[in-house]
């Protein structure tokens, strides 16, 4: 046991170790501390390999496979750190050479020493619209007005203080005399977007959070949102000397009600447009009153005392119902005896056409007889037993033939639009389907998304057959864009829910051939939009036919995911004038503001397809929502306890006791299978007084690190 004492508390090491350097940043270690780690860390290793030796020597075959397991995971985590230390050594190596070259360069061609920079330094800018500004100003008046700094020098400031897509921006530029200017241009190009700039101010001033309590951190919070939002549109030389009203009404609509009533009492003339002047000064006279009153109650608040109830407020008892929102009579239409429709014998006796003509008229759901909802709501698994058609099966009638809804010995296709049967209470989206089963292509785009001044490259499936947009969940949480709770379900086809959304997404569209073209839109956050397209397989060899226009995919012919579903909310806003037909024989090509996209049949023998079905449907009903609520919630009439429960009511009862502390002591119900443990408290006593002795050798053990 000591043997395999020692390597735990040895392997433990390793841990302490691996835990320790990750947390120290590699701006923190030097050439020097990584040799060192490396020499410790072979160390540690070294005794975990001696230890181990000498445990398998002891041949405890109780603990053998623990013990293998467990220098299995140490030799892991010591090849992983290793890796580390070496891979950041030689990355810092590599950052010395680099500077050394650059220094010797700068002396060699232009005789200047290398410049100390400044204590008045910039930031790093990780390409965010919101802060180029100032990183331009402060870059321009440390580095670049520098007098004595050469080009090469600032290129390589330059470099220094850029990071994430900026410096992929920067980057591209090797370390010479003419690059920075060139660098220089491109960030500036990239980042000098006035129109954006000003719009996320405008943005900022119409999504404020509205307070819902009087707190003087919110309120405080608040106004300096708006101003701040009114000091950079300023910057930009924008007049908004006439916005008083819009800021006075904007800020209004967020304050709560008790602030909102004050500031009504503070205004001079209820008929005059007030100043934004003069809200401004009563929100900060406000928020300071709030917090003097704050100050004063958390220092004079006595301290909590403990509440002992006493027993008669104990034994009483609160209990809280729930009703239904809808009450159904279960009693039988047609003779008004307690039982459903499809037990009635005037019902059995009527033939099929009688009991289709009846069903209808009382408006019950043709699948399971139900007199509380439609067919299209219906929840039930369970369909006709003789067709698997959705009836029941009293109403099947085998005297009509059914047409299947997908025919596959008709090679052609035509959508077919899913009428809406909901009430009018119910919020419901129509859609179309479409049967991709010879070599169809359809239109994919590479769009542009715009978030926290970062564009990121999607690829888009442009689905006029959808009424909404749909974006994958992946994309949602890669981008960490900001999302909305909503309820929302997903049909296809005959109107069978395929999924659930809780999501709802905005985004900012953009196009690569069109830089000043921006598209605000709300997209349903689902899990899996669709599976990879195209789903035929097309040679590139096929489509080198050369094309007078810009494809808005160039790779249309590699089959990879959709990112985002474009739906007819977005449809008329993205198709510009001009088709081509005849594209690479059959296909069609559209011009949108993304570029051209191609869709249709692909006609040639060597392309093989899979069959596809694609369909979109969003569809929201809260009145459905809140009466399966209170359904779940319902108390059920007669409940019919088991042997068990039975059992553990009776010991409740007769075992229950309360203490002089007010607590209640209950005794743990047993099966009567516990006695099929067999005798195991000796075993469990060995392993108990094993780790009792682990921790006390562990506990004498010092740590070194």
């Amino acid at each position: 046991m000591t043997m395999l004492a020692n390597f735990i508390v040895v392997a433990d090491q390793l841990v302490q170790f691996q835990s320790s350097y990750q947390e120290l940043p590699i701006v923190d270690k030097s050439i020097t501390y990584l040799e060192t780690s490396k020499e410790e860390l072979k160390i540690i290793w070294s005794n975990i390999k001696s230890c181990y030796s000498a445990c398998v020597a002891e041949d405890d075959q109780e603990n053998i496979e623990s013990i293998k397991a467990k220098y299995r995971t140490s030799s892991n985590t010591y090849i992983t750190i290793l890796s580390e230390i070496i891979d950041e050594c030689n990355k810092l190596k590599l950052i010395k050479e680099d500077e050394e070259k650059l220094r010797l360069n700068a002396i060699s061609n232009n005789n200047n020493p290398c410049i100390k920079v400044p204590p008045c330094d910039t930031e790093i800018f990780f390409g965010d619209y919101l802060t180029w500004p100032s990183f331009r100003d402060m870059f321009t008046a440390v580095y670049i007005n520098h007098p004595k700094l050469c080009a090469v020098q600032k290129l390589f400031h330059l470099r220094a203080k850029t990071k994430g897509e900026a410096y992929s921006i920067v980057s591209k530029f090797p370390l010479t005399e003419e690059n920075f200017e060139l660098a220089w241009k491109a960030l500036s190009d990239q980042y000098e977007n006035r129109r954006i700039l000003v719009n996320n101010q405008i943005k900022t001033l119409f999504n404020l959070p509205v307070l819902t309590a009087e707190s003087g951190k919110d309120i405080r919070d608040l106004q300096r949102n708006i101003n701040d939002c009114l000091s950079i549109l300023k910057a930009h030389h924008l007049s908004i000397d006439s916005w008083d009203p819009i800021l006075v009404y904007l800020c209004s609509n967020r304050l709560p009600e008790s602030t909102l009533s004050l500031w009504e009492q503070v205004i001079k003339s209820p008929r005059d447009i007030p100043k934004w002047d003069e809200m401004d000064t009563f929100l900060t006279n406000r928020y300071r009153a709030l917090e003097t009153v704050s100050d004063l109650k958390f220092s004079s608040k006595p301290k909590a005392q403990t509440y002992k109830p006493q027993s008669s407020q104990l034994n009483q008892k609160q209990r809280h119902k729930a009703f239904h929102t809808k009450i159904y009579n279960f009693s039988c239409k047609l003779c008004q005896d307690s039982h459903p429709l499809r037990l009635c014998p005037k019902f059995l006796e009527m033939n099929v056409d009688e009991r289709i003509s009846k069903v209808v008229a009382l408006k019950f759901c043709q699948n399971c007889l139900s007199p509380s909802h439609e067919v299209k709501t219906c929840k039930s698994n369970y369909h006709c037993t003789v067709c698997k058609k959705r009836h029941h099966s009293l109403l099947h009638n085998s005297h009509v033939q059914t047409q299947s809804v997908l025919s596959t010995s008709t090679p052609e296709f035509k959508p077919q639009p899913i009428q809406s049967t909901a009430p009018i209470s119910s919020h419901q989206v129509n859609s179309s389907f479409a049967q991709n089963n010879q070599r169809i292509l359809l239109a994919t785009a590479l769009i542009n998304i715009f978030h926290l001044g970062n564009t990121h490259t999607l690829r888009a499936l442009i689905d006029s057959g959808s009424e909404v947009t749909l974006l994958s969940e992946e994309t949602q949480r890669k981008l960490r864009l900001p999302i909305k709770p909503i309820q929302a379900q997903i049909t296809g086809m005959s109107t069978v829910v395929t999924a659930h959304s809780t999501k709802l997404c905005t985004l900012c569209i953009g196009s690569k051939y069109i830089p000043s073209f921006t598209l605000s839109a709300n997209a349903i956050v689902l899990e899996k939009l669709t599976d990879d397209l195209p789903s035929c397989l097309i040679l590139p060899e096929e489509v080198t036919d050369p094309l007078d226009f810009n494809l808005a995919d160039p790779y249309f012919y590699e089959s990879s995911k959709i990112d985002i579903v474009i739906g007819s909310d977005l449809y008329p806003s993205i198709i510009s004038e001009g088709v081509k037909r005849d594209i690479f024989g059959s296909l069609i090509a559209q011009n949108t503001i993304f570029g051209w996209v191609l869709s249709g049949p692909l006609r040639h023998e060597r392309f093989k397809c899979n069959t596809t079905i694609l369909s979109h449907f969003y569809e929201t009903s809260i009145d459905e929502q809140i009466s399966k609520f209170w359904e779940i919630e319902e108390i059920p009439d007669k409940p019919i306890p088991s042997h068990e429960d039975e059992i553990c009511e009776r010991l409740y009862s007769e075992t229950t006791t309360r203490n002089s502390e007010g607590r209640y002591i209950v005794r743990l119900p047993f099966k009567n299978s516990i006695s099929t443990l067999g005798h195991s408290r000796n075993i469990a006593l060995k392993q108990f007084i094993r780790m009792e002795n682990s921790l006390k050798k562990k506990s004498r053990v010092s740590w070194k690190i």
